[in-house]
């Protein structure tokens, strides 16, 4: 094998492990913003609510509709964790593929054998539809509980 395609199988599989550092590095920083709402979001507006009015946390769901909002507020953190663990899998998805291209390049020493569609994917649609959500959740989150907490 020529001097020239060893370096440049050798510069693809640099590259590609940088892809799986970066893909990895940005699902700790998703998985570190929506740690940080989901645990302290929470605390946070009911400490206030009850530190501002001096009231118990029982009469924060004094009336049907409080209870209806804190239901809405639990539904849509539940669906947080779904929609996040779904766009965790993708990634590691992708990771798996580019781990595979890896092996196979080292493997056979070529690059012949890579075809695509086999190690990449458009997730694009997907991720930004996943993100959409959980936006929308975090809204629904927040805004239901600013109800619970409203006179």
């Amino acid at each position: 094998m020529p001097e020239e395609d060893k370096d440049y199988i050798a510069d693809v599989i640099e590259h590609l492990s940088r892809d799986i550092i970066s893909i990895s590095d940005s699902m700790m920083t998703f998985r570190t913003r929506i740690a940080f709402f989901i645990w302290t979001g929470p605390f946070i507006v009911l400490g206030s609510y009850v530190i501002a009015t001096g009231a118990t946390v029982p009469s924060l769901f004094s009336t049907p509709p409080k209870w209806l909002s804190a239901y809405l507020a639990g539904a849509a953190y539940l669906l947080l964790h779904v929609v996040g663990a779904k766009i965790e899998r993708q990634g590691q998805n992708t990771c798996n593929k580019l781990r595979k291209a890896i092996m196979v390049i080292a493997d056979e020493r070529s690059l012949k054998s890579l075809r695509e569609g086999d190690y990449t994917n458009d997730t694009t649609r997907h991720l930004s539809a996943a993100y959409i959500a959980v936006g929308l959740l975090m809204l629904t989150c927040f805004l239901s509980l600013m109800y619970c907490v409203s006179a």
